[in-house]
């Protein structure tokens, strides 16, 4: 058995429903040609055996399963990260897929850099087969304002340092907001972006599995999220932040002003096509905002 501090990385799984996915997740995790990490699946309130079932499975690497009340996957990535031993932590979310040499090239690529975390490009796979190649290799360094503009990395893409998450009493400084629905990852990624600079590495590591509709990108729930994030930035929740350019502090001013006025409309007429058109100007604001942040 390996010491705390002889583990390299801890992998971290956040599971609700789908053990067939789940099971593929594992499986590519166990595929990988680094061999020094644990793995923690946090079962998030999920009625499925997990236990049962994955004992019935063969893999190369210590694997521990947390079962917890479900709170959403904010929470569960937060157990995993407090029950982690790694000195490095790299997220896979249980219906994503790694590439074999995922492991190795990331971490290698941060010892050798000095970086405290870091990301890479990623392929959307969907149902009928397709696919479809995410580069994410222009978000580099300080992704601060792209976060609040477009930003598209995935959680199953992110290897973090642990001592920048759990501080030396054992205590967790940065983390994942466990009363967001939406926006969680973004928050976590600002609140790393305030005091290291990321690493972006532009090999293709992961698969990221698309299913269905995805709730996040409906216009309501982008108005919604935007005007509480700027609540959250205007009431101080989210600390030594760092300015804003001043067009898209306007786009997010205007989704709250918007969102206030769509909540207002008759239930009838508060639907996703109202929301889309209260949202097609930030939108739009947005787009030309990122396309003139990355030509500079």
């Amino acid at each position: 058995m390996r010491e705390k501090n002889e583990i390299k990385i801890s992998v971290i799984i956040p599971y609700y429903n789908y053990l067939d996915w789940l099971i593929e997740a594992l499986h590519s995790v166990n595929k990988q040609t680094f061999n020094n990490f644990e793995v923690i699946v946090v079962n998030d309130g999920s009625q499925d055996d997990v236990e049962e079932v994955l004992s019935k499975e063969s893999f190369k690497f210590t694997l521990t399963i947390i079962n917890k009340q479900n709170g959403g996957p904010a929470s569960a990535r937060n157990f995993g990260i407090r029950a982690s031993k790694g000195e490095y932590i790299a997220f896979l979310d249980s219906d994503d897929l790694w590439m074999e040499d995922k492991l190795t090239v990331q971490y290698l690529a941060m010892i050798e850099s000095g970086f405290k975390w870091s990301q890479h490009s990623y392929v959307y796979f969907y149902e009928n087969g397709k696919e479809k190649l995410i580069d994410t290799s222009s978000y580099a360094l300080d992704p601060y304002v792209d976060t609040f503009i477009s930003f598209k990395v995935q959680t199953s893409c992110i290897m973090v340092k642990r001592d920048v998450l759990i501080d030396e009493n054992n205590e967790q400084i940065i983390y994942f907001p466990e009363n967001q629905r939406y926006g969680q990852d973004n928050f976590f990624y600002r609140e790393l972006s305030k005091k290291y600079q990321m690493l972006s590495i532009p090999n293709v590591l992961s698969r990221f599995r698309i299913r269905g509709n995805n709730a996040g990108l409906r216009p309501s729930v982008q108005l919604m999220s935007k005007a509480r994030i700027l609540a959250a930035q205007e009431n101080g929740e989210m600390k030594n932040n760092k300015e804003l350019p001043k067009i898209v502090y306007l786009v997010y001013k205007l989704c709250a002003f918007n969102y206030r006025l769509w909540k207002k409309l008759p239930k009838k007429l508060a639907n996703e096509f109202s929301a889309g058109i209260f949202y097609i100007l930030p939108y739009l604001l947005l787009k030309i905002s990122y396309k003139v942040r990355k030509n500079k």
